[in-house]
């Protein structure tokens, strides 16, 4: 079977080291046991409905955050992107999901990298956290090895697909709704000098990813 394609993975100022309130910290890190049990999110929904449901935790200021908020609107580009595919693919249209799943696929690629190299690398070097960051890194080595297994000619293709949008949903919703928001409130100053940093390099680094070939050979 040909791989039809693979992710080849491998300004706002962020603020000064927040109080931390222990009771806050538990309730956050709770969203992160709690997420997988929701299960009633619709794989068709929105940028518009994924915000608005996020926005029951606005509070928690990650939005004011600008490094944050910009991993969070490319995990609602990315939403977008697996709510179009599902569609082509409930129309029988194999070859146009196969074109936008490229294309969600060079985004994924991309978005790691800023946040394996910044947020994640932060965490792990404060020491906060460290097992639930790197659990969410294994998640990130899963994708790829689930996109580099799908063929075009894969009979199961449908219900493969549909499962790793199941699993990429799930796993921005741990981001979004857990590791972020502890991290809003965790990180110090040196840990937001390398968010920064990692968000400062990889900023373009779209214009020299491998994956950009790829994407192009399965236009």
């Amino acid at each position: 079977m040909v791989p039809l394609l693979h992710m080849n993975f491998l300004r706002r100022r962020a603020p000064a080291q927040a109080a931390v309130r222990p009771q806050r910290l538990a309730v956050l890190w709770r969203a992160l046991q709690i997420v997988p049990a929701m299960q009633d999110f619709s794989p068709y929904w929105s940028r518009r409905q994924w915000m608005n449901m996020e926005n029951m935790c606005e509070h928690c200021g990650c939005r004011g955050v600008e490094p944050i908020a910009e991993l969070m609107d490319e995990h609602y580009e990315l939403l977008d992107l697996g709510a179009e595919i599902r569609r082509h693919l409930d129309a029988g249209n194999r070859a146009t999901a196969r074109t936008v799943l490229a294309r969600l696929a060079h985004q994924l690629g991309h978005h790691v990298k800023r946040e394996e190299a910044g947020i994640f690398r932060a965490m792990k070097d404060q020491g906060d956290f460290a097992d639930a960051v790197m659990a969410l890194e294994a998640e990130h080595a899963d994708f790829d090895e689930a996109i580099s297994e799908l063929g075009l000619d894969d009979t199961e293709l449908e219900a493969r697909v549909n499962d790793l949008l199941d699993d990429l949903t799930l796993h921005i919703d741990k981001e979004n709704l857990g590791i972020f928001p502890v991290a809003v409130v965790s990180l110090g100053a040196s840990g937001w000098n390398t968010v920064e940093v990692a968000h400062e390099r990889n900023s373009h680094a779209h214009a020299h990813d491998p994956a950009r070939a790829i994407v192009a050979g399965l236009g």
